[in-house]
């Protein structure tokens, strides 16, 4: 019995952490993401690179963003975001990109990977303010 009121409760404390449709939605935590970031981006050993990232909704459902027109994410609390493993299509090749980033306030920071056919995989970290 007492295994039986831990698991609740450890289920209870998880649920408040998580970011459902309602939850988001209700307390704006989506708005908190949305907006066009400006900063800078480096990949691999690659010199720093100025650029913008976009981050719009989803129709999915409110926990759920667009990370620059291509990239699906899903809000896991009210200050981070995932994105799964995922395929995209560049310049018809198939790669695999996946990554986690968090705000504070209006700054950003995005780390994220992509995984060429061949196995490749280049790291990428955006840092940017809205």
């Amino acid at each position: 019995m007492k295994y039986l009121v831990t698991l609740i409760w450890i289920g209870c404390l998880l649920s408040l952490n998580s970011c459902n449709d309602e939850v988001c939605s209700d307390l704006g935590t989506r708005s908190n993401f949305l907006g066009l970031y400006i900063g800078e981006q480096v990949c691999g050993n690659n010199d720093p690179e100025t650029t913008s990232l976009e981050i719009t909704t989803a129709p999915d459902g409110a926990r759920y963003l667009i990370v620059d027109n291509f990239l699906k994410a899903e809000i896991t609390d009210e200050d981070s975001f995932v994105i799964s493993v995922q395929t995209i299509n560049f310049q018809g090749v198939d790669l695999e990109a996946e990554g986690q980033g968090s705000i504070t306030g209006n700054n950003i920071t995005l780390t994220y990977s992509i995984k060429t056919p061949d196995g490749t995989v280049n790291v990428c970290q955006f840092t940017g303010t809205k």
